[in-house]
């Protein structure tokens, strides 16, 4: 954990072993409280003897801080984070360089508070770290279980409940995990509440059993929390009313009379220069205390739970005592209808299933384990998820949960999501989190309908993953985007034709995989010929075989709903296009990109004279891109006669060496043609002899807008008038339109 972490680096400082460069380390741990009450940098230094405390402080502020290595730990657990923005304070003063300008300054918190402190100061370096690797917690297992088939027994366990390792990541989770499974195998938890809930049960039995003289009466188990018997149940409640106020430190004063920490709580001696020295109690660990708040606000009437609730649902601060609340209480469903209907109400605020400056709702309403509570609050809503928060492995099996019983279709845009080190490299695994056992299919209310997972390095492994969850929930996805994951190959392909040829996903009507590795594609496009449902297909740099390019050429002709192709970035359907230009003339294709596939260069042009005629007699097609196509002249007034006639609304063709002549007859086609709306023609090669053909032709056909490379434009347009008809040309960042 954090604190553990700043301790060993001070330790390793002190044995000389690292950060020599630094003559003083200080750690500050901010539950302390000199810390909270510093007034200034002399308030941090405690020290028995006062003389030494005046000369280090004297030191330090006269060197600006010079070699020193300040550490802030835990700045979530000041009293209010406000204190770190406070103007004055002397945290804003350190955190801006007011004060020590010179000093390095090593500060660590959870993640929630991270927001609050960006916005002091920006720091050189932002780290987010995990308490235990894969290694480690395989370390940490190995340990726990000396005995290899316990072990084994474990980790099979974790392999059917995967879920639950993802908790792991942090080390007091993988303690409380292997402790809990210990203590009851076969009642193992499913949620955080679960586990803190034995764990704590462990600890209060734990102690009492080494106190049986003032705890004769307690057995050697517990039921649960709920069933502890006096006096130790006094006790425990008394805990939990201590944990639920804002405080983390506690005095003499402030402790409740016959006092017991139950082994929940541990004790701290301060030696104060001014004031002696005084001991305080902490509960062992901030999420065991968040724990102790929400069991006492469980054990409140319902209307207070509700007004809790209601209050500080949007406070990142009490998101954990939230999810622990959520776990212990029975909330009645018209609670949270009710609060989905406000957060739906918010424009531009979808759900965020991470915690960074967000407060987040999903890993709530998986501590409910409560299929109806969580339909009450995802009902009959289409869920954009694009958060821009960070994604923690178990966030994906959060995810899971909740669309099994959400009753809705969501929508899952994963592009500008950021992983987590751990499920970064393990993204294969989503959304195996969707594979969470279900007692009865039947119960699956929710489903996908469009899932997007561009750029994020996307396997094979992860997509078999995706076809593995239960047929029904896959039933509605209508689209899938898998674009720029290289790790995307023929196997995919395969796999995904055999769910589309057995109804597994029957309305597949977007499907893009440009920038793939797939190769041979045969088989998806196959399927794809019998489905007669797909609207969108991206195959854009996938390297299509011959054998493809034939299937293709079949899908063109077969299909009558298939509206947009993008075929960019194919060099080997170059022989193809000939007959890809012949389909398309009984197709319904709207939009048609076939960006950097070569025309060849046979002398006749026939490439070039089939997709004339594809542009002169189909009815459909209202965008076509032919960038990077080797059209040279010839081609282009091949394809300008045919234009005159074509119902084309958008052409864009730059990078293409049409010459002269070529831009003229370019030119001379928007005269007669009446329906081309835009032409993109953005390349030195169209002349500025060919560029005055366009003005004239820009005379008579006042609808169409003009792309041309700044290169191309004469200085005569930098005087035209106000109301001269040429004005339609305008220049906007050094192009004409």
């Amino acid at each position: 954990g954090k604190s553990v972490f700043t301790w060993k680096l001070c330790q390793e400082w002190a044995d000389g072993d690292h950060f020599t460069e630094y003559a003083l380390v200080i750690q500050l741990k901010m539950r302390d409280r000199h810390v909270q009450e510093a007034k200034n940098v002399a308030d941090f230094f405690q020290h028995s003897d006062p003389e030494l405390k005046r000369q280090v402080a004297e030191e330090v502020n006269r060197s600006d801080g010079r070699g020193v290595l300040l550490i802030f730990d835990a700045i979530d657990e000041l009293p209010s984070l406000e204190m770190i923005a406070r103007e004055g304070s002397v945290f804003q003063q350190v955190f801006t360089g007011i004060a020590l300008p010179l000093a390095n300054i090593l500060i660590t918190c959870r993640s929630w508070a991270t927001a609050k402190f960006l916005e002091v100061c920006i720091p050189s370096r932002h780290l987010e770290l995990l308490g235990f690797s894969e290694d480690h917690i395989s370390q940490y297992i190995s340990c726990a279980f000396p005995d290899k088939q316990k072990r084994t027994k474990f980790e099979d366990y974790l392999s059917l409940y995967s879920f639950t390792k993802t908790m792991m990541n942090v080390p007091l989770m993988t303690s409380i995990v292997v402790n809990v499974y210990q203590e009851s195998q076969d009642k193992v938890p499913k949620t955080m509440t679960g586990f803190y809930r034995a764990q704590v049960r462990a600890l209060v039995l734990k102690h009492a059993n080494k106190h049986p003289a003032k705890y004769p009466e307690m057995p050697n188990y517990l039921m649960g929390l709920e069933n502890l018997l006096p006096p130790i149940r006094d006790s425990f409640h008394a805990l939990c009313k201590m944990a639920y106020t804002d405080r983390i430190n506690f005095t003499e004063p402030d402790l409740p009379p016959g006092f017991d920490p139950l082994g929940l709580m541990q004790s701290t001696t301060e030696h104060f220069t001014d004031h002696g020295t005084t001991v305080s109690y902490s509960f062992l660990h901030p999420t065991v205390q968040e724990f102790l708040a929400a069991y006492h606000l469980s054990r409140q009437p319902e209307d207070e739970r509700k007004e809790y609730l209601e209050q500080h649902s949007k406070t990142c601060r009490s998101d954990v005592i939230l999810r622990f609340l959520c776990g212990l209480s029975q909330f009645c469903t018209s609670l949270w209808q009710s609060l989905g209907e406000a957060v739906a109400a918010e424009k531009n605020t979808p759900l965020h299933l991470s915690l960074g400056s967000k407060v987040c709702y999903l890993p709530w309403l998986y501590e409910t384990q409560n299929p109806e509570v969580c339909a009450a609050f995802l009902k009959a809503k289409q869920i954009d998820f694009s958060p821009d928060c960070q994604l923690k492995s178990f966030d994906f099996y959060v995810l899971g949960y909740c669309i099994y019983y959400s009753c809705s279709k969501w929508t899952l845009d994963l592009t500008f999501a950021r992983f987590e080190p751990s499920s970064a490299a393990n993204l294969s695994k989503f959304p195996a989190s969707l594979c969470l056992p279900v007692p009865d299919q039947s119960s699956v209310t929710g489903s996908i309908s469009s899932l997007k997972v561009a750029n994020k390095g996307y396997t094979d492994q992860a997509f078999c993953n995706l076809l593995s969850v239960p047929p029904c929930m896959l039933h509605s996805l209508t689209e899938l985007d898998l674009e720029d994951n290289q790790w995307i190959t023929s196997m995919s392909c395969r796999q995904l034709a055999k769910c589309i040829n057995e109804d597994v996903i029957p309305d597949l009507q977007i499907l893009k995989l440009g920038n793939t590795s797939l190769g041979d594609c045969t088989s998806l496009i196959d399927a794809l010929i019998h489905s007669h449902k797909i609207k969108v297909l991206s195959l854009a740099a996938t390297g299509i075989g011959p054998n493809a390019a034939e299937k293709l050429i079949t899908l063109l002709f077969s299909s009558k709903k298939l509206l947009e192709l993008n075929l960019r970035e194919n060099p080997g359907l170059s022989n193809c296009l000939e007959r890809i230009a012949i389909a398309l003339q009984r197709s319904s294709i709207e939009v048609l990109d076939l960006s950097g596939i070569p025309f060849p260069s046979a002398l006749d042009s026939d490439a070039a004279f089939s997709l004339g005629v594809t542009l002169e007699k189909s009815r459909s097609l209202k965008q076509l891109y032919l960038a990077n196509c080797d059209i040279d002249q010839r081609k282009a007034e091949i394809l300008a006669d045919h234009l005159k006639r074509s119902r084309l609304q958008f052409l864009y063709m730059p990078a293409n060496p049409v010459g002269k002549k070529g831009s003229k007859a370019l030119a001379n086609m928007l005269q007669e043609n009446r329906s081309l709306q835009k032409l993109h023609l953005m390349d030195p090669s169209v002349e500025i002899s060919g560029t005055y053909e366009f003005i004239t032709a820009m005379e008579h056909n006042k609808e169409v807008k003009l792309y041309l490379d700044e290169q191309c434009c004469p200085p005569e347009f930098e005087n035209i008038g106000p109301d001269d008809v040429i004005l339609r040309c305008y220049f906007v960042q050094g192009s004409i339109y």
